[in-house]
């Protein structure tokens, strides 16, 4: 996921290489070949992409567009949407951070998708600062009876 313009920079950069280098293989092999050496690529370029308008849609986007795109997320998910909330609200990390009085690196690591210790006073002050409740609800595992959402 990309979280700041640096990173869209950067990605545009190897996007553009990889186009680059994708355009070289297609010149050079064809059939079996071809396959082989252009699906790595392809297959990078697709997420590159993937990503690139993600965060672009982000930066476009009212706040409330990006809570209705999201939906219901569980815990588990919750660090990746905390940076399309934050990048929604348009800020960095930076400045989340010092709005929440805290370090950019905190903000970092409770935006990464493996961090697991979130808890409900640092989610609460987090949604408070971007001017949006987090809500819990309670459902069952996805192997149990399916009931309602939230709402």
């Amino acid at each position: 996921m990309i979280k700041n313009d640096r990173q869209l920079k950067r990605s545009e950069k190897k996007l553009s290489e990889l186009k680059s280098l994708l355009n070289d293989v297609q010149s050079r092999y064809s059939g079996k070949s071809l396959l082989l050496y252009s699906a790595g690529p392809e297959t990078m370029i697709q997420q590159i992409e993937r990503e690139i308008q993600e965060y672009r849609f982000l930066k476009e986007k009212d706040l409330y567009d990006v809570i209705e795109e999201i939906g219901d997320v569980s815990l588990e998910d919750i660090g990746p949407v905390i940076a399309k909330l934050r990048i929604a609200a348009g800020l960095s990390q930076k400045e989340l951070a010092q709005l929440l009085h805290t370090k950019q690196s905190n903000i970092s690591r409770l935006e990464n998708g493996r961090y697991y210790s979130h808890s409900l006073p640092q989610l609460a002050n987090t949604g408070r600062v971007l001017g949006i409740d987090f809500t819990i609800c309670p459902k069952p595992r996805k192997e149990e009876k399916p009931t309602s959402s939230c709402q």
